[in-house]
Order: structure tokens, then C-alpha cells, then sequence
């Protein structure tokens, strides 16, 4: 009479008593059966026959896993075939295909969890439909049989399955009820989002199949459109029912808007064309930019820029408020901010430098280098304070002890030179131009800061600038002078250019500072550009001599420069 389960287990225990590596093995082996696998825990181990005695014993499955994961695993011993040689080892009188099953069965998944790392999920169990017989002998709490189907009933009738929220939006958005339309808007305004600390609320357009489309087709019709919306819930018959439409369009631009900043949701956006053509047509037809469709638009395409290639009538689209007299700010950072996602792709580059409007941009690229939020180049449209350099520790009398000759350089380089070392006059005010704090304590060298940022950013001409068009522009031009020489020559060319980098290498703001030593970087690998280098070596040698962080940067490009000049 075969033993039960349990006494089965108990003896592989005696069998592993006095070996604590083998007790090890067995108490990690029975918690994986609780947890992965509890129904093959309740079944009966498996008896193999004896070689030396040929009677029937219980195999040990602990011994045996230890004889397959000494020579390798499992799959290595079916590799080179020595199933037969663990059998002599444990002295098992049973083939080579059979004893490989019995691993397979009680220790493949164990060994791929303890070896590999990798997880075993539970098999799930299929429920089976009832039957017609079994609904109708199904009884209610108070013990009363369910009525009669009076109509013909199959009796394998698949049953529907929930359909789901995200299904149930796209049939009431394709509706032609306003109320069902103005619900899945209410309700993918509130899902679209999302949550910050869970990941799993974000909607994915591949897993809700048709909510884009239905999205796209609820937007309204540009103005040079042939035909016109497949549903439209307002006829534009007066000022009052226009401006109820271009409301309902605002808000299906906003869900789309805040789905596009899912990072699973750029490719399908990408590769949709009916709202491609929608949104390029819009800004192309858009006569005031302030307008907010305008604004969801351009947005919407930040977020698509990294997955999209654009062709040159959107790029038309994309740099015409760089081009224009007095563009708005928002969407002159907005391009930029198009211009540096595709230009960071070395593929695009050239398709972008090559188009006929982008030389156009070019001088207004240079010139927003020195933008300041007084300037009146652009139409202010945010808030009062949006780019501006804000540091909580700043003290009004920082610059008060600046003399005028200092104050009449500063005005004219456009940026604090009355830290350098060249002006110092003591040691003491050496020591404090080297030094992020007041009291003069001097830091180490590649600490990662502009050593001069906490005072030249606290000076009143400093707090002008406005940093986010700044930065934006001299990322566009460090990519834009990675494609070629010329490009190189032509940026090193424009007037005013190298002192307006020179200025921003020297602005005390980390971020800004290093982008203008990387695009000088890369404007040195140019011989041509040497006479226009030049004129910033004192500039780069006051930089190298007081900031830490910035010196082997400033002196790696000064070598370049001369080393590309002593090349025949």
C-alpha cells in the first residue's frame, strides 16, 4: 500500500536530517509548493526502483536537484546528455527520458525561481459557462425557482463580457446624445490626469482601442476643411453656438493634451494622421496666437516631437514664430522646444538645418540669447515672473560695494565682473571671488557649481534675464553647430554672437554656463572660427582662473582652438 503525502514528506525529512544544507534546500522547496504550486504539494512523490537492491524507493528530490545544479542546471544536462550519469550517481534504476520528466515536473520550476531569479505564476482555472438547465435550477435567497424563459434560448449562448469603462467612452463619445458625449468628456478629463504616485492610471491608447479616433472625431473642422465633422453637437448658426463649439474643442485638445505626456502615448499620436493633419492645419490657418487652441496645439506637439519626423510644410508650422517681428513668448519657447527634441536626434538634423525657413530663424535664435524679459523682442503672455532667476538668499546690498569702473564694465559686458580675479585687490577678496559664500570659505575644485552664481545672479541686471528662452536657444544653436562647418562658420559669424556666448559663459548660472562652453566646444573644431575665439580669450581666461567647475572645460576649449590653428 502506497503511502499518503504526508508520510512521504516526513521521511524525505529523516532523509535530510544531520545536512543543514539539504534541510535548507527541502524548507524552500516546501514554502515555493505552498506559494506556487499547493496542488502538486498534496500530491504523492514519485518511488523509482533501486539499482543495488531493484526495489522500489522514494526518490529524493532534494539530492536530485542538488545533482543537476551542481553540473550546470537543467538545461545543460539535456544539453550534453548526462541525465544517465545523475542516475548512476544516485543510484536510480530508470532511464534518462523519465528521470528528465520527473525534474521537469517537481523541480523545473523551483530551479528557474532559486537559479534564474525568475517568478512562477499560479495557473488560474477557467470557469465554465452555465448551461440553461443549470440558470433555470438555480434558486433566489427565499428559495423560489427562477421564472421561465418564454422566447427560444440557446443553451451554449456565449455571454458578453464587461465591455469596460474605457469601451464604454468610446461608444458614447461616437453617440450623437450630447448628454452621453459631455459625460465621457466630464469623465476623461478627470481620467487623463492620472495619479502621480500610481503609474497603472495612466490611459494607454494601445490598450483602448478607437479612443483616439473617436477623440479626433469629436474635434472641430479647420477652417480650409473639404467636408465637414462626422459629428457635430453644434451648429454654428450664431456668435453663442460658435463659441459653444470652440469650448467643446478646448476641452477635447486638453484630454488629448494631458494623454500625450504619457510617454506610451507619443508613438500612437505620432502615427495618427487624421489628428496630425488636424493640428498642423489649425496653426497654419491660426490668425492670433494668443488663441488657446493655438496654445493645446503646439503643446501637443512638444510632447509628439520625439516621436515624430516632420516633413517641410509642418516645419513651416513649427518655425514661424521664430520669424516673426514680435512673436508671443509661449510659442517661441515652444518651438525651441520642438527644434532642440528634434535636432538632439542626429538623423533629423539635417533634414532640419537643410530647410528653407530655418536660416530665416537662425538671427533670432542668436538674438534670444540676450533676451531679457524687458526687451519688448517678444509679447509677454505668462506670468510676470516665469523665467526669471529667483534665489531666496539674495541680499539687496550684494553689489554695493562695486566701484564705477567695475559698474561701467559690468553694464557694458552685460554680465558680473566684479568677482573676477583680475579685479580683486587683496588676497582676502581673491579668496571670497573663488568662494559660494560670504564669509570667504573656499571649496573645492569639480564640486559641480558656478562658484560666482549666488552673487551674479543676485545682481539686479542679472534678475532680468529670462533664463528658460536663454537656455532653450543655446541648446537649439549647440545642436545646430554639431552638423557641419558651415554651420559652425555661420553662427561664429553673426554679429554680436561670440559676445553673447562669452556673456552667458560668465553668467554664474550653472546650466546656462556650461551650455555655452559646450556649443564654443563645438564651434572650435572649426579653423575658421579662430579670429572670432580669440576675441573671447580674455573673457575664457578670467573664467578659468576663478570658477572650478568650469576651468577644464574653458581650458580644453582654448586648447582646441589653438591646436586646430597649429595643424598645417
Amino acid at each position: 500500500m502506497q503511502a499518503t503525502p504526508q508520510k512521504q514528506w516526513v521521511e524525505l525529512q529523516l532523509l535530510c536530517r544531520g545536512h543543514a544544507g539539504k534541510n535548507r534546500i527541502l524548507q524552500s522547496l516546501l514554502t515555493f509548493y505552498t506559494k506556487a504550486l499547493p496542488a502538486l504539494q498534496q500530491q504523492p512523490l514519485p518511488v523509482v526502483p533501486d539499482a543495488t537492491l531493484s526495489i522500489p524507493r522514494l526518490l529524493d528530490i532534494v539530492q536530485l536537484y542538488e545533482e543537476v545544479v551542481a553540473r550546470g542546471g537543467a538545461a545543460r544536462v539535456s544539453e550534453q546528455n548526462l541525465w544517465s550519469s545523475v542516475a548512476t550517481s544516485m543510484k536510480l534504476k530508470v532511464t534518462a527520458p523519465a528521470l528528465q520528466q520527473l525534474y521537469a515536473t517537481w523541480l523545473g520550476s523551483f530551479e528557474l525561481q532559486q537559479v534564474h531569479g525568475k517568478a512562477v505564476h499560479r495557473p488560474t482555472a477557467l470557469e465554465t459557462i452555465a448551461t440553461h438547465p443549470e440558470i433555470q435550477a438555480t434558486t433566489s435567497i427565499r428559495y423560489t425557482p427562477l421564472p421561465m424563459v418564454t422566447k427560444r434560448l440557446k443553451t451554449h449562448r456565449q455571454q458578453l463580457t464587461d465591455l469596460g469603462l474605457l469601451h464604454r467612452l468610446v461608444l458614447a463619445l461616437d453617440s450623437t446624445l450630447p448628454d452621453h458625449i459631455a459625460w465621457a468628456l466630464n469623465q476623461l478629463t478627470v481620467l487623463s490626469y492620472g495619479h502621480a504616485s500610481d503609474a497603472d492610471c495612466d490611459i494607454h491608447f494601445d490598450h483602448a482601442p478607437g479612443l483616439l479616433d473617436a477623440l479626433c472625431r469629436q474635434l472641430p473642422p479647420t477652417p480650409d476643411a473639404s467636408s465637414p465633422a462626422s459629428v457635430l453637437l453644434f451648429a454654428a448658426t450664431d456668435q453663442r453656438d460658435a463659441a459653444q463649439q470652440q469650448e467643446h474643442g478646448l476641452r477635447v485638445l486638453n484630454i488629448v493634451r494631458n494623454l500625450s505626456m504619457v510617454r506610451e502615448n507619443e508613438a500612437p499620436l505620432a502615427a495618427h494622421t487624421t489628428l496630425r493633419t488636424w493640428l498642423f492645419a489649425t496653426l497654419k490657418s491660426a490668425s492670433d496666437d494668443s488663441d488657446d487652441t493655438v496654445a493645446y496645439a503646439m503643446d501637443i506637439l512638444v510632447q509628439m516631437a520625439h516621436a515624430v519626423s516632420m516633413r517641410a510644410g509642418e516645419w513651416d508650422v513649427i518655425l514661424r514664430p521664430l520669424t516673426a517681428s514680435i512673436p508671443r513668448r509661449s510659442r517661441v519657447l515652444q518651438s525651441l522646444d520642438i527644434l532642440a527634441t528634434s535636432l538632439g536626434d542626429a538623423k533629423r538634423v539635417t533634414s532640419v538645418v537643410g530647410h528653407a525657413r530655418f536660416p530665416l530663424a537662425l538671427p533670432s535664435i542668436v538674438a534670444l540669447l540676450s533676451r531679457r524679459r524687458q526687451d519688448g523682442h517678444l509679447d509677454e503672455d505668462d506670468d510676470d515672473t516665469a523665467g526669471l532667476y529667483d534665489d531666496d538668499d539674495d541680499d539687496d546690498d550684494m553689489d554695493d560695494g562695486m566701484d564705477g569702473h567695475a559698474a561701467t564694465l559690468q553694464e557694458e559686458l552685460g554680465y558680473d565682473v566684479g568677482l573676477l580675479p583680475s579685479l580683486a585687490s587683496t588676497s582676502r577678496d581673491l579668496d571670497a571671488s573663488l568662494s559660494p559664500t560670504r564669509a570667504g570659505d573656499r571649496v573645492g575644485a569639480n564640486m559641480g557649481m558656478v562658484f560666482v552664481s549666488r552673487q551674479a545672479g543676485a545682481t539686479p541686471d542679472a534678475k532680468k534675464a529670462d533664463f528658460q528662452v536663454r537656455d532653450l536657444a543655446l541648446q537649439v544653436l549647440y545642436y545646430v553647430a554639431s552638423a557641419n562647418d558651415a554651420m559652425r562658420l555661420w553662427i561664429a559669424r553673426q554679429p554680436d554672437a561670440m559676445d553673447k556666448v562669452g556673456a552667458l559663459v560668465a553668467s554664474g548660472r550653472a546650466e546656462t554656463a556650461r551650455l555655452a562652453v559646450g556649443l564654443l566646444s563645438q564651434l572650435s573644431l572649426h579653423a575658421g572660427t579662430w579670429p572670432y575665439l580669440m576675441a573671447l580669450e580674455p573673457l575664457l581666461l578670467r573664467v578659468a582662473t576663478s570658477d572650478a567647475s568650469l576651468s577644464e572645460l574653458v581650458v580644453n576649449v582654448m586648447a582646441d582652438v589653438y591646436g586646430m590653428n597649429a595643424l598645417p
